[in-house]
């Protein structure tokens, strides 16, 4: 796992506190030559609308199913090493795109220096009524929800971008997709890459 203690910290999806995890992130990209505060809300978006295509591509990594592609991922990295594994199962599937639309908001957090609210999913109305709809609705249109909701939204920018991050693990809850995990091998592969990972932004 990562080293690097502020990205290491613990995110707990029922009490979010995505603060300290946000500087490291920042701290982590920044180095890698990301921190336009612009650009990195415009590549939220981007990852979102990855996640739409790999979705309509089927590329899609089974986190929860009776044989688990977690299985699949760990034994083929005990024999090709890390990275190599990430490349063949997780990379650029829906669960990786969503990783990295988090990241991103994250990222924007560290650039910004906002402070995330921490959101109570437990008897909390928009939790229920959020994934009531997105049990009922397609990908797309979960997809479109979430972005469309923090451009409607009311509220200060820090809650705004709170709240697309509770709304993501909503919609992951809903796809049985474990995002923190994502998360965080992600942030282990990123890790890994070169500069700007080999891209002109």
């Amino acid at each position: 796992m990562i080293t690097d203690s502020d990205i290491q910290e613990t995110i707990n999806m029922n009490t979010v506190d995505f603060n300290k995890p946000a500087k490291g992130i920042y701290k982590t990209n920044k180095a890698k030559d990301f921190h336009s505060a612009e650009h990195l809300l415009c590549l939220v978006i981007s990852e979102l609308m990855e996640a739409v295509e790999a979705d309509r591509e089927g590329r899609t990594f089974n986190d929860m199913g009776c044989t688990s592609d977690f299985e699949h991922f760990y034994r083929d990295e005990s024999k090709l090493g890390f990275k190599e594994a990430f490349e063949l199962n997780i990379k650029d599937t829906v669960s990786d795109k969503l990783a990295n639309a988090v990241m991103r908001i994250l990222d924007t957090a560290g650039v910004l220096g906002l402070q995330l609210k921490e959101i109570d999913k437990d008897n909390n109305f928009d939790y229920y009524a959020t994934k009531d709809d997105f049990i009922k609705h397609s990908f797309t249109e979960n997809v479109f929800h979430i972005i469309d909701r923090y451009f409607r939204s009311s509220e200060i920018i820090s809650n705004r971008m709170s709240r697309m991050i509770f709304h993501i693990n909503i919609l992951c809850e809903v796809m049985d997709i474990d995002l923190l995990r994502h998360v965080d091998l992600k942030l282990r592969y990123n890790s890994l890459s070169p500069h700007k990972h080999s891209k002109w932004y």
